[in-house]
């Protein structure tokens, strides 16, 4: 009886190792030019304005990529230069996504899986922005490449294989050109039918599956659970998205019956331990400031009734990032992965780590916040290995994935020429006025001209003047924008940071440079007149890009500030300290009259919840466009704020 033998798969890529190299180079040098052409966005300025000081931890996030900025700021200054180590980190990323593809399913779609990576609008502009993601993907891609390894231990198995389990023969080492052809399956029982050649079956083993060749020997749970928990750690230090990846690494584990063993084993319960650990930073900044942090991002899912419509929106919004000729067959490989459901162990794996972090963001809107479309985005980082593995195998019997790819990286190149033209010339205003009259790109134009400005005018030379805002966003592109010459100080509501950045007690009997878009400024005036003992206003300035106003600002100066403002999320602050020191002890300042502070008992607002008293609408901010998605505020614990002070605008930061 002839021995059965498993269709060959395509060779698109003789030496894969090298494609990829090939690959990551490109887009890298595609993605500094993005870097150095398109102005920092509202949560980039936002953020270099938070990471001047060092602390424990952030309002908004976890402080890993705040330190990364922190430290690496003094050499390449708060420009566009900053992106730098976010560009690079990616580049780390599309190599471990390449690693993980290869163990699990081969090189062959190790490399199908760095294309659709990187075809994909998301990871390809947030690939070089100053926000969380950038750590965090790479953190997760390294503690799935880690805990692969040791729950798979024999790499190189085919696509055939492992996406469909069929037992088929050895052909082709790991190491060879192709990456390693098709290899027995069936990993957990490591049993094959009669006349089909495989491996000596070993004794199960509760830490590494059976299947291992007998010189291969399987690492040790203790280094793999130790750097598993290492990178969870690191990943939690860059977003609470963290927890959602461990919850599937448990779920993964309790599915399985041959798996459910690990969970006695101490080596996990070490990693768990060591994650915890490094984390530990974020927590305890928690602890000292009222788990404000932890309140704020939890309190996205408080319920506001069912919007079924918002599901729709997100899903629509995910589908936009990811590029719809990227996410329909990505959807494609994951719902054949669950198809198959527990039978194919590695795939499973992959789904687990995906499905908590897709699901909730996804169904909290049919209850709460619509949120933003890309917190889905760290689960389907977990998925581009079946997408891979899928482009793999539909290469042996078909040329469509090569043109697919081609056309996908010319439309990429072609949207994103045409957004960053736009938002770095703003020429599209110029020749489309009505479609752009509310341009988002405006998020990217820098306030740079602003400094020259003010220091014609001798403000900057004003004995303790500092800044006053009236919104976050407002707050850090005036930050930015003033390069750190004056404080800032945000007034309402929704501060994010900036609530902990200054001690608003020493600012008592010292002149405030009021200024923002008309808007925020015209609303917040009759609120803030009754801090100040009179207010003058300047001239209006404007900014815009090619010389054209695009942007109009209006100043005011508060002459004598006589108590400070109220401070959001109650009356812990950390005081200003020495530059490379952190700080971490909380102060009570003093307050206006009737501020309530935020306690056990105080819970936050309901999301959504942007004006301060019932019959205050909700606002928009002014002249500088807001996200297309809206998501929550911060909770609002200032009820004795004026009620004329505006309300909070849609938001960016998560």
């Amino acid at each position: 009886m002839p021995t059965p033998v498993s269709k060959p798969l395509g060779r698109d890529f003789p030496h894969p190792e090298r494609v990829v190299l090939a690959l990551i180079g490109f887009f890298l040098v595609f993605r500094l030019l993005i870097a150095a052409t398109l102005g920092l966005g509202v949560d980039e300025t936002y953020t270099l304005a938070s990471a001047r000081d060092l602390s424990l931890s952030y309002f908004d996030h976890p402080p890993l990529h705040y330190w990364l900025i922190h430290f690496t700021t003094p050499w390449l200054g708060e420009g566009r230069a900053a992106r730098l180590p976010f560009v690079l980190l990616f580049a780390g990323t599309s190599w471990l996504l390449f690693a993980l593809t290869r163990h699990l399913f081969g090189a062959q779609a190790g490399v199908w899986a760095v294309v659709a990576l990187n075809l994909s609008a998301f990871y390809t502009l947030s690939g070089g922005g100053l926000v969380p993601d950038g750590p965090l993907q790479f953190c997760l891609l390294a503690a799935a490449l880690i805990l692969a390894k040791g729950l798979f231990p024999r790499a190189g198995v085919s696509v055939l294989s492992a996406l469909h389990t069929e037992p088929v023969i050895p052909a082709r080492p790991a190491g060879s050109a192709d990456g390693g052809g098709p290899a027995e399956v069936g990993e957990a029982k490591n049993i094959a039918p009669p006349g089909f050649l495989t491996r000596p079956v070993v004794p199960a083993d509760p830490i590494h599956p059976p299947g291992s060749p007998p010189h291969t020997p399987p690492p040790s749970p203790w280094l793999t659970w130790t750097l598993a928990g290492l990178w969870l750690g690191l990943a939690g230090l860059s977003k609470y998205h963290a927890v959602l990846f461990a919850l599937g690494l448990v779920v993964f584990l309790l599915t399985l019956p041959q798996r459910r063993a690990l969970l006695r084993h101490p080596a996990p319960w070490l990693g768990a331990l060591i994650a915890l650990v490094i984390v530990s930073p974020a927590l305890i900044w928690n602890a000292q400031h009222e788990w404000v942090s932890l309140a704020f991002q939890s309190g996205r899912g408080l319920p506001q009734g069912l919007r079924v419509d918002q599901v729709l929106a997100n899903i629509a919004g995910q589908m936009a990032w990811i590029l719809p000729w990227v996410f329909i067959p990505l959807a494609i490989a994951a719902w054949g992965a669950l198809r198959r459901g527990r039978g194919a162990e590695r795939s499973w794996f992959l789904l687990c780590l995906a499905l908590p972090t897709l699901a909730i963001f996804t169904l909290v809107p049919l209850w709460g916040s619509r949120g933003l479309p890309h917190w889905q985005m760290p689960g389907w980082l977990m998925l581009y290995p079946l997408l891979g593995a899928w482009l793999a195998e539909a290469t042996s019997r078909a040329t469509w994935p090569r043109r697919w790819a081609l056309a996908s990286g010319a439309a990429l190149i072609g949207l994103v020429f045409l957004a960053v033209g736009h938002a770095a010339t703003g020429l599209g205003r110029v020749w489309f006025p009505g479609l752009l009259a509310k341009d988002p790109t405006l998020e990217a134009l820098e306030w740079t001209s602003l400094r020259p400005e003010l220091q014609a005018r001798g403000l900057l030379d004003h004995p303790g003047l500092f800044v006053l805002a009236p919104h976050w966003i407002t707050g850090g592109k005036l930050d930015h924008g003033l390069g750190g010459a004056l404080p800032v100080v945000v007034f309402g509501p929704d501060q994010r940071h900036f609530a902990f950045r200054q001690d608003l007690g020493l600012l008592v009997g010292r002149d405030a440079l009021i200024i923002g878009p008309e808007a925020q400024v015209t609303r917040v005036l009759p609120a803030l007149a009754d801090y100040f003992d009179h207010l003058e206003e300047l001239p209006p300035l404007a900014l815009g890009r090619g010389g054209r106003p695009e942007v109009g600002l209006r100043l005011f100066l508060g002459r004598r500030l006589r108590q400070p403002p109220p401070a959001a999320y109650g009356l812990v602050v950390e005081r200003q300290r020495t530059p490379g020191t952190l700080s971490t002890a909380a102060d009570t300042l003093p307050t206006a009259s009737g501020t309530q502070s935020m306690t056990a008992d105080t819970p936050p607002t309901a999301l959504g919840s942007r004006s301060m008293a019932a019959d205050t609408p909700p606002t928009a901010l002014g002249s500088l466009p807001t996200t297309v998605d809206s998501q929550p505020q911060a909770p609002n614990t200032q009820p004795s704020v004026p009620a004329t002070q505006p309300a909070a605008p849609t938001s960016h930061q998560e």
